[in-house]
């Protein structure tokens, strides 16, 4: 009982979180602001009528959120694989280790900064994308960190090098 007060608290401010990343933070806070307003002097409230509310201020689907991120205890664990790089795109592989089926957002960065970001959703075990180019020289699932993803050390693929898969080298002296 007592992990359950302490995760189930943190695990909801990191979904809404994760929920205003992938649809945009001014939809979650005013959609909240007004779901506490119309419902704030009833003395409970159904999940479903926050669902609604949440569905009608969102353009993308957003079913996963409540079927896959809150009501299961799933991990997130993506990874990028057989990447593949043109003149003009790049195209690779999402692999969803944990078969968890939610959003996830890949970062273009050029010496560390930026570039390009995109939204990948509906991948049960793996999916093949293709992107533009856009002067990347890494990828990077989940930069910001703001989808609670179980292991975070593969996320990052160098498009040149011989390091390909490999965040940056980190040197621990004893």
């Amino acid at each position: 009982i007592l992990n359950q007060r302490i995760a189930n608290p943190y695990k909801a401010g990191l979904g809404l979180a994760y929920l205003s990343d992938f649809i945009g933070k001014e939809r979650v806070d005013s959609t909240i602001i007004d779901f506490y307003n119309v419902h704030k002097l009833e003395p409970k409230t159904k999940v479903s009528d926050f669902k609604q509310v949440l569905r009608q201020c969102a353009d993308d689907e957003i079913n996963w959120f409540f079927d896959e991120y809150v009501s299961t205890r799933k991990k997130i664990d993506f990874k990028i694989k057989k990447l593949k790089k043109s003149e003009d795109s790049i195209t690779f592989t999402l692999k969803n280790k944990r078969g968890t089926n939610v959003p996830i957002s890949l970062f273009g960065l050029q010496n560390d900064t930026v570039v390009s970001k995109y939204w990948f959703t509906n991948i049960d075990s793996s999916r093949t994308v293709t992107i533009p180019r856009n002067g990347e020289d890494q990828l990077v699932l989940n930069y910001d960190q703001m989808i609670p993803e179980f292991n975070q050390r593969d996320n990052w693929k160098t498009l040149n090098g011989f390091l390909s898969s490999n965040k940056k080298l980190k040197f621990t002296f004893f």
